[in-house]
């Protein structure tokens, strides 16, 4: 068995239904199996995956409802599949014909890969909408039409890069795929996780550090039918939520710091630039301020390291800063570190920390504010040391303490 579709759901039996009828429809070479892991339906699930079973390769896990975490039955799917490779859909997401077949494609291009397909109507909430009905009584067609509405199009496409600052925060798992051997071997998703939003994505940057490419596939592609759904305010809050949970365990990585500072669409870009900039003001760093007689714990932002620090000083400084591994250092950008509330009594911040008084995305605050807010935060009060600060950078921390 070269693929295996994996399907979590819970009491969504006439969105699975769908779901499985485009499966069946695109059936073909190269054949595969499906996985759905009923997670404690009662809405009868069970009687809909009888009668498929009778007409697809379909093996069913029947997995007690024990919290609202998708993770634990993708992780019972992706166990119990056979195939080299697992593909994870959403009840409700219609594969198109060729879609087992692109993943396989997209996978032999890219042997150490995670492939996100393409997603169409990804937020499309509207059910009476006509297209939804031309969708119902047609098979869908090979390749997207050309009169399909604009506003169906994956919002990924134009701006998914490989190679750029953060390919993982585009990996979606409503059509993900990944070889079922690395997915293991990474602990798969993360149970720890609940409600909606960064389990996909936590998998994804997990596996980006392990090595795994990331890739799109708009070949590979899938409509998502529209169904109810939490309100934005709540899904933004669970997803907060699991964001921070990946942030700390992955040690304050500073790729994550900035997630919650600037625009979802915006972030490869405004991370990408948060790096340009602290390499170029890492040029000319000054050293920290002589420590006063006496003086209790600093943490140091936008300083560079001596030989050898004085006890009690903390650096923080984003990778790369560093050359060799330093007992001082906490590698952050600033917007958010590791350290704990007022683990500091003095927050020393240099006016370096002004290559940083810029927007993240329109509307924003200037990412400096961001780090004074930070400085505050962990040591309590700030000092600001070195030449170059001047009227603005007094005001900022006026605000930054107030």
């Amino acid at each position: 068995m070269d693929l295996s579709i994996v399907i979590a759901t819970r009491d969504r039996r006439a969105l699975l239904d769908r779901t499985l009828t485009s499966i069946e429809a695109g059936r073909g070479a190269p054949e595969c199996e499906v996985v759905v892991v009923d997670h404690g339906s009662r809405d009868g699930t069970a009687e809909l995956l009888e009668e498929y079973a009778a007409r697809l390769p379909l093996r069913v896990v029947s997995l007690e409802f024990r919290g609202e975490s998708i993770a634990e039955p993708k992780n019972a799917g992706a166990e119990a599949a056979r195939g080299d490779l697992v593909v994870f859909v959403d009840s409700g997401v219609l594969c198109s014909p060729g879609f087992a077949g692109a993943h396989l494609a997209a996978h032999r291009l890219a042997p150490a890969s995670c492939v996100a397909g393409a997603v169409l109507g990804w937020d499309s909430e509207d059910e009476t909408d006509p297209f939804w009905a031309t969708v119902d009584a047609a098979r869908m067609p090979e390749r997207p039409a050309p009169e399909w509405p604009e506003s169906l199009a994956d919002p990924r496409a134009p701006r998914f890069d490989p190679d750029g600052g953060a390919p993982w925060l585009l990996m979606w798992g409503a059509n993900l795929s990944v070889p079922r051997r690395d997915f293991l071997a990474a602990g798969g998703f993360d149970t720890g996780m609940s409600g909606w939003g960064w389990d996909d994505l936590e998998l994804a940057f997990r596996l980006s550090r392990s090595g795994l490419r990331q890739v799109y596939a708009p070949d590979a592609w899938a409509l998502h039918y529209p169904h109810p759904r939490a309100s934005l305010a709540s899904r933004m809050e669970t997803s907060r939520r699991n964001w921070l949970r990946a942030y700390t365990r992955h040690g304050g990585a500073p790729e994550l710091e900035l997630w919650d500072r600037c625009d979802f669409w915006e972030y490869a870009e405004c991370l990408s630039r948060v790096e340009r900039t602290w390499r170029e003001a890492a040029r000319r760093l000054a050293a920290p301020p002589p420590r006063p007689g006496g003086a209790g714990r600093r943490v140091l932002f936008g300083f560079a390291p001596p030989d050898r620090p004085e006890p009690g000083d903390v650096f923080v400084l984003p990778p790369g800063v560093v050359r060799s591994p330093h007992p001082g250092v906490v590698t952050a950008y600033g917007l958010r570190t590791p350290l704990a509330d007022r683990s500091a009594d003095v927050a020393v911040v240099s006016p370096a920390l002004l290559a940083f008084d810029w927007p993240p995305s329109p509307g924003w605050p200037p990412l400096v504010e961001t780090m004074l807010r930070e400085a505050v935060r962990v040591g309590g009060r700030i000092e600001v040391a070195g030449p170059g600060g001047g009227p603005r950078l007094d005001a900022l921390v006026e605000r930054a303490a107030a």
